[in-house]
């Protein structure tokens, strides 16, 4: 079980240590993502994305996340699957970080938390076919 509870360690800076032209690429990357995604939320901490369980989405979230990671250490990724239905990915971080996970995922894409209705979008293949 995923504690509700954001791990921080004060000793990493919230900084993206990306250039603005590797930004810039990182962004439509996250954009088209985000375009792919069934659901869209904006979290109390951050933003959740769901996805139709296709086959090789489970392995594009994490070659996300590995890229991700390594330019934005201070936010923490969770990945995660509805059985049956669909998977998710979460990224979340300290108050510090929101403005950047927002410059990554803008809030007119998502829906609140506590809305009732979510934003749907069209069901797209999967992103970065792998073979």
């Amino acid at each position: 079980m995923i504690a509700n509870d954001e791990v921080t360690n004060p000793d990493i800076p919230i900084a993206c240590a990306l250039n603005q032209a590797q930004f810039a690429e990182r962004k439509r990357l996250v954009d088209g993502l985000a375009q792919e995604a069934t659901e869209r939320r904006m979290l109390r901490n951050g933003v959740r994305l769901s996805f139709d369980a296709n086959p090789g989405r489970m392995s594009d979230l994490a070659n996300f996340v590995e890229l991700e990671r390594t330019c934005c250490p201070f936010v923490t990724f969770r990945i995660g699957v509805h059985p049956g239905r669909s998977v998710w990915i979460e990224l979340t971080g300290p108050a510090a970080a929101q403005k950047i996970i927002r410059q990554l995922i803008p809030d007119p894409l998502l829906s609140t938390e506590s809305s009732a209705n979510t934003v749907k979008a069209h069901a797209l293949p999967h992103l970065g076919s792998s073979g």
